[in-house]
């Protein structure tokens, strides 16, 4: 079955392989997005029609403090299985020898359980995994009894100490703000870092402000008047079909990075979850690292929504350590587009 390349002009070919009604809309309203510089997609046709695809998102990535020309090839709406697994494997060597031709020098993968044996096959290591975690802001998972009327003066009141003491507050998220926050992840030891995307104005411009998908949110945290920022996060709301609504945090920085400052901006985001009737603050972080450590000390609860990393070089010569090291891991949901096709 031949394997093409795909452009912007198949976005409405890529959106017709998704069965829900609202993941088409994301898929093809984002998919002239995704293919910007340097990512690629390929898929196969039988009889005149997609039967799948696979897609890549480029990146700078470190890895034990080195940094590597990367892209993201699996997880966060990247790839739509032919339900054959030679041709779901034909299709990512096509993909990885068209990134290669590019100067692609590793890619990554954020994939379920039920894919890691595969990317094995294909030469991809498992590294880590990470999980969604949730702070519950609601009574639903108290109890089933308590009416969300309840709720009502704590919400007034989360509202209310909001506005008598402002730590955390909204600011626009502009091209202003992305060179600000920008600037202050080129302050971070980031050679320290085992994993973690580079987030230099670039990135965070294509992945925030031009993303078509989702309208995101910036607040910053100061600790102290006259410090300037001691934190600042980017979040979104999110009303799943059918359910409740929820804060994402889609993406943090902290000034010391210590797993006391991220606790301190979990909690002040829950109190604006809590204020903006949401029914949970959603975090996300790699399994064993010191942000999954602020979000346990929050009594943040682990959700069914995982993700195995895996990496596999593609250009570059990689030694990784075996176990890998998790404690310094800086990867967010935004990194991976968790939550959202």
């Amino acid at each position: 079955m031949p394997i093409e390349e795909l452009g912007p002009e198949h976005a409405g070919e890529i959106a017709a392989l998704y069965a829900r009604d609202s993941d088409r809309w994301r898929a093809e309203k984002a998919w002239a997005w995704r293919l910007h510089e340097l990512s690629g997609a390929v898929a196969l046709r039988e009889q005149g029609q997609l039967k799948g695809m696979m897609a890549a998102s480029p990146c700078q990535l470190r890895v034990m403090g080195q940094q590597y020309s990367a892209a993201q090839v699996a997880g966060g709406g990247l790839a739509v299985s032919s339900n054959d697994v030679e041709q779901d494997g034909a299709m990512l060597n096509a993909l990885l020898e068209h990134l290669a031709a590019k100067g692609v020098q590793v890619v990554y993968a954020g994939c379920r359980d039920e894919h890691v044996d595969q990317l094995q096959a294909m030469g991809f290591r498992w590294l880590f995994e990470g999980f969604g975690r949730n702070l519950y802001v609601s009574l639903d998972k108290v109890s089933s009894r308590l009416s969300k009327a309840a709720l009502t003066p704590f919400r007034r009141f989360a509202t209310e100490a909001r506005r008598l003491r402002p730590k955390l507050v909204d600011v626009p998220l502009d091209e202003t703000r992305i060179a600000e926050l920008a600037a202050l992840y080129a302050m971070d030891d980031s050679a320290a870092d085992t994993f973690g995307l580079v987030k230099d104005e670039a990135y965070l411009r294509w992945r925030y402000l031009q993303d078509p998908r989702a309208s995101h949110r910036m607040l910053t945290y100061r600790s102290r008047a006259g410090q300037g920022a001691s934190a600042v996060a980017i979040v979104r709301r999110f009303e799943p079909e059918g359910g409740r609504p929820i804060l994402h945090l889609e993406d943090h920085w902290t000034r010391r990075d210590s797993r006391r400052d991220v606790a301190k901006l979990v909690g002040e985001l829950a109190m604006v979850a809590l204020s903006e009737e949401c029914d949970a603050l959603r975090c996300f972080a790699a399994a064993g690292s010191c942000i999954e450590q602020a979000l346990i000390s929050m009594s943040c609860i682990r959700k069914k929504v995982d993700r195995n990393l895996m990496l596999r070089p593609v250009s570059a010569d990689i030694e990784l350590p075996d176990p890998f090291p998790t404690e310094r891991i800086q990867l967010s949901s935004g990194d991976l587009s968790l939550y959202e096709t």
